[in-house]
């Protein structure tokens, strides 16, 4: 995984629930650890979406747990630079 997707999720996630990037798991639940409902993860893909210039689709967003579900997703999305 491109880790400075890595880095910029984390702190695109940390920003939106107020923690420190570095304190950010890619492990950790969004709706468990960090508490996040269904129209928070909808917020928190228009902010993804923005940042990375790429569409996300309702049923995309629907299989992001963690975030590092959500790095996944980026990097797939993301065109391949040689």
């Amino acid at each position: 995984m491109n880790s400075e997707i890595e880095k910029r999720i984390k702190s695109i996630v940390g920003s939106y629930i107020d923690m420190s990037a570095d304190e950010i798991s890619m492990d950790a639940s969004l709706g468990r650890e960090y508490e996040m409902d269904s129209t928070e993860i909808t917020e928190l893909a228009k902010i993804v979406e923005k940042a990375f210039g790429v569409a996300i689709a309702k049923t995309d967003r629907k299989t992001w747990k963690t975030v590092g579900d959500i790095c996944q997703f980026i990097s797939a999305a993301q065109p391949e630079t040689a």
